[in-house]
């Protein structure tokens, strides 16, 4: 489900994408144009670097890539941009601790 997320914040990324380049592929809202950028690097990156980081079979492996589906989800439907850097925060954090904890996993198989 996340990947297929992800998936999808890709194909309007570059749908928008297109769009600021010019092309004539369907005219998209300029405010929905304007996230073209943090829907490519957060929602698509975000998500699948959340799902390779993540702790198998624990319910925080998946918080990190929720948390950026939430955020593309936001852009998306125009919610205040405050809601969008909250929930992209909080996934950075999120995924910050995650590799802190495999980083500290690793460091103890070398000793």
């Amino acid at each position: 489900m996340a990947l297929a997320a992800g998936g999808a914040a890709l194909v309007v990324g570059i749908w928008l994408g297109m769009d600021r380049a010019g092309w004539n592929v369907g005219r998209p809202s300029p405010e929905l144009t304007a996230v073209h950028g943090p829907l490519l690097a957060f929602g698509f990156l975000g998500t699948l670097i959340g799902l390779a980081g993540r702790r198998p079979a624990t319910a925080l492996g998946y918080a990190a890539p929720g948390l950026t589906i939430a955020a593309a989800a936001a852009l998306l439907v125009g919610l205040p941009e405050s809601v969008g850097q909250a929930l992209l925060t909080a996934a950075g954090l999120v995924v910050a601790g995650l590799f802190a904890i495999v980083v500290r996993a690793h460091a103890r198989r070398r000793t």
